[in-house]
């Protein structure tokens, strides 16, 4: 995914972009409208592979007990049928 902060020219910290990348691809799946239930999209990563590629994480992280990063959550109201 970090080959892409190249192509997009992103300048700042590698975790950050992550996480925008991530939530636009969340975001992708916000708008529909033929769900019958409510329905949440999340982007996850590990506390262990980030440590592998070298990515420290802010301070506002969630980070679950197991080790697992949200890096990005979109919630998708229930549609009525």
């Amino acid at each position: 995914m970090f080959e892409f902060k190249a192509v997009f020219h992103a300048d700042g910290e590698d975790f950050e972009f992550l996480c925008k990348l991530a939530q636009g691809l969340v975001l992708a799946y916000a708008g529909r409208t033929d769900n019958e239930d409510a329905l949440r999209y999340t982007a996850a990563t590990t506390f262990e592979a980030l440590s592998a590629a070298s990515v420290f994480i802010s301070g506002e992280t969630q980070v679950l007990d197991d080790g697992i990063v949200i890096l990005a959550e979109a919630l998708v109201p229930k549609h009525a049928g």
